[in-house]
């Protein structure tokens, strides 16, 4: 009986006991993704540079509990498939921000040299020209792009190609 009791309590009250003892603390809310709102904090946290244990403080109550336990805690946290999931998630979706942004700052400064280019009536400052094209250099769109073509040749192919590039080169 006491069981079922204890049970009715964890879902009316959304209480769980930590380790067996008469202490609770209240379970988070869950997200659409499956985690929590702690355990979304943590991911952010992490995402963002944290290492774990600090990733932890940031997210969950910590005031009592000594270093090793949260070291601990961060460490299974960040072992759970849907944190460490999330975590990936969140890089790759910085990474995807980055990419677009990079591309729409390569898109301005193109449009921006091509009315330059075709402005018929008044020429570019100096500074301008300087400043879009070092906005290129740092973007890499100035960069050359070499295409380097191998193919499979086995060591006599390469000493016979040796040898007639240098009968060529010596006569």
């Amino acid at each position: 009986m006491e069981g079922k009791n204890r049970e009715s309590k964890r879902s009316v009250n959304n209480v769980i006991p930590i380790d067996g003892s008469k202490k609770t603390r209240v379970r988070g809310a869950k997200l659409p993704n499956g985690l929590t709102t702690k355990q979304e904090a943590f991911a952010h946290a992490v995402s963002e540079g944290h290492n774990l244990a600090d990733a932890y403080r940031e997210a969950y109550q910590t005031d009592n509990m000594t270093p090793e336990a949260i070291h601990v805690a961060a460490s299974r946290v960040a072992s759970l498939a849907k944190v460490s999931l999330r975590i990936e998630g969140i890089g790759l979706e910085k990474a995807a921000r980055r990419r677009m942004l990079a591309l729409s700052r390569e898109d301005r400064l193109i449009s921006q040299l091509e009315n330059i280019a075709y402005r018929d009536s008044e020429a570019a400052d100096t500074a301008t020209m300087k400043a879009l094209e070092l906005l290129g250099r740092h973007l890499g769109i100035w960069q050359e792009k070499h295409i380097v073509e191998t193919s499979e040749r086995d060591p006599d192919q390469i000493k016979q190609e040796l040898e007639k590039k240098l009968s060529a080169l010596l006569g």
